[in-house]
């Protein structure tokens, strides 16, 4: 399945004119929902076009130049860009400045934080803007749009990739960068983190993983309370059996 998904994933180089944006399909959106993905963004559409002969169909939303990020789980792992490779700048519909922006690696990492934006249990930033990079290419252009805004807030994977683009960014901009990846720590992404969210035995398993630390030693501080406890009353009752404790 992964040596079909890498073909099908370069063979999208190809794709011919006329990608057409339509309504989601109820398939895709149910797909979605079954991953975790509660609430749904306007800005993702149904997207179907041609590529060396064949017909496919997924969904995604257009960039900033006109390209179109794609993603169907049958045909690749990741979102892929067909056509002209730019970011993608999502702004609120209210923003009227450029106080604080979020960033993402790709569109399916944003649709995660979409999903868990108004959620109690997390304190996500408020924003004025989204920028999803969507390919490593896009990185000096989405680093440029940042620079427009007083806040920035990172959510990028937990891989190398993610961390350098994160520690560069912080670098360049120390006092206004924050990086959010410490909500989904113990996962690939964000996407991951939410779709774990679904399955209550993966999360158990992630937080028993985490806590794999704390609990051997929780265990061998209790242990070694009770030692001391027990030499404490062995000392005791000694002293007393030979008239050596002081009452």
């Amino acid at each position: 399945m992964t040596t079909i998904m890498r073909v099908q994933h370069h063979a999208f180089n190809h794709v011919e004119d006329g990608i057409r944006l339509v309504d989601l399909k109820n398939e895709d959106e149910k797909y979605l929902k079954q991953n975790g993905f509660s609430k749904l963004p306007s800005c993702i559409q149904g997207v179907q076009f041609s590529c060396l002969g064949k017909s496919y169909q997924g969904f995604g939303f257009r960039n900033d130049i006109g390209g179109v990020e794609f993603f169907h789980q049958l045909y690749t792992p990741f979102p892929v860009t067909l056509k002209s490779y730019a970011p993608t700048t999502l702004r609120s519909p209210k923003a009227k400045e450029y106080q604080a922006c979020c960033l993402f690696y790709d569109f399916m990492d944003y649709l995660a934080f979409y999903t868990l934006k108004g959620s109690r249990e997390f304190r996500l930033p408020q924003h004025d803007a989204c920028i999803v990079m969507s390919h490593v290419s896009n990185y000096m252009h989405m680093v440029v749009d940042s620079d427009d805004y007083d806040e920035v807030y990172m959510f990028f994977p937990n891989t190398v990739v993610g961390r350098t683009i994160a520690l560069t960014l912080k670098r360049r901009n120390p006092g206004k960068v924050t990086d959010y990846s410490i909500i989904y720590k113990g996962h690939a992404n964000l996407r991951a983190f939410v779709q774990d969210r679904m399955n209550p035995f993966v999360m158990f398993s992630s937080r028993m993983s985490r806590s794999s630390i704390l609990i051997p030693l929780l265990v061998l501080v209790i242990l070694i309370a009770v030692l001391a406890l027990v030499l404490y009353y062995d000392i005791k009752h000694t002293y007393r059996d030979g008239d050596l404790w002081k009452k």
